[in-house]
């Protein structure tokens, strides 16, 4: 099952991809459905469920401003 990590701009999306790979976790940049944010957010990266946690952790100590985990998105 993949997840959503949703980020505020694809720079910001693009360089958490990259963090990411460096930790061993794939993912990949993705443009966000009309409504799937409220925070008017329209870039993310799609990743593994089972990694989520695990990237959410990198993605903080990296200083990268993401804002949700939507679990179950593709």
């Amino acid at each position: 099952m993949n997840c959503i990590i949703t980020l505020p701009s694809m720079t910001h999306a693009q360089n958490a991809r990259e963090r990411l790979l460096a930790h061993g976790i794939a993912s990949g940049v993705i443009r966000l459905p009309q409504g799937l944010s409220q925070e008017g957010c329209a870039w993310g990266i799609s990743l593994d469920c089972r990694h989520a946690d695990e990237g959410q952790k990198v993605l903080s100590l990296s200083n990268l401003p993401f804002r949700k985990v939507i679990r179950g998105g593709d």
